[in-house]
């Protein structure tokens, strides 16, 4: 045992709880990402085709909701990372793909109105943590040399970042609010809805030996983005939101795409549900 608290003690996985029931504090719940359109070619900067993805590379395992006194920076080296699934996960198998097992995804949030310019710093707010793990149906397209070209392109992107600017650039993330419309004013941010955003520039890595971890920092996003995450921050527990990731495809051999790994959240509460790590160390 590494004595390190364990990842997801402080989030809820709700998967097959109903839309429509109460859901506990800081809940999740998997998704197979077929509800997100992806780019599709041929010549896709001339058609601009997207598809329904394939299903998910990655499965969410865990998620946390946690602060400290400064902005909190690779929580692999603070909370213990889920084991693998028993009768589910075979660590052979995985080694064998030369993917990580574990994809971590440290939303860095903050919690101060954000200034025109510069990044806040100063402000520690608080880290939205998720874990996902590499699904068996991933792992064997690997051995089997069946793998999509989302599989094919995530290998790239995890073999190639560190020595590539074409590959780095390539993060983006889509959120969908599902129930945007009922949201009052909110509606009013419809046209963001499902737009994917480019992460590379707010994005810092960290590889282990079975993980890659992305810091995003969201302090470095555009102002007017900045200012669209401050207003939705006081209604984001209303919010059923699916927020998915996705490696850009550019050329024709690259597509279609596929979402990475995606979750559903609820009754997310960043200022009010945001556990101190002191308090988790104590536990």
């Amino acid at each position: 045992e590494s004595g390190k608290p364990l990842a997801g003690l402080t989030g809820h996985d709700e998967t097959g709880q109903d839309e429509n029931a109460e859901f506990p504090p800081n809940s999740f719940q998997r998704e197979d990402g077929t509800s997100f359109k992806v780019r599709d070619g041929p010549n896709y900067y001339k058609n601009k085709k997207k598809n329904i993805s394939a299903e998910t590379l990655y499965d969410i395992v865990a998620q946390d909701v946690v602060k400290d006194e400064k902005i909190i920076k690779n929580a692999s080296e603070i909370f213990e990372l889920p084991k693998p699934r028993p009768g589910i996960d075979n660590l052979e198998d995985i080694k064998k793909t030369g993917l990580p097992r574990i994809i971590i995804f440290n939303i860095q949030a903050f919690l101060q109105s954000p200034p025109m310019f510069g990044s806040n710093e100063s402000d520690p707010g608080c880290s939205i943590v998720q874990y996902y793990h590499i699904k068996p149906e991933t792992v064997q397209a690997c051995l089997d040399g069946t793998e999509s070209t989302a599989v094919k392109l995530w290998k790239r992107y995890f073999d190639e970042w560190e020595n590539s600017d074409d590959m780095r650039k390539r993060l983006k993330g889509i959120c969908i609010v599902r129930n945007l419309s009922s949201l009052g004013s909110l509606s009013r941010f419809e046209g963001y809805n499902g737009k994917p955003f480019i992460l590379n520039k707010c994005v810092k890595r960290h590889v282990g030996e079975d993980f890659i971890e992305f810091n995003v920092n969201i302090r470095l996003f555009s102002f007017v983005a900045k200012r669209l995450i401050h207003t939705f921050m006081d209604s984001l527990k209303k919010l059923h939101l699916s927020a998915a990731m996705v490696i850009q495809a550019e050329e024709d051999n690259e597509m279609p795409e596929g979402v990475l790994c995606c979750a559903h959240i609820r009754n997310l509460d960043p200022p009010k549900q945001a556990v101190h790590l002191s308090e988790i160390n104590n536990k």
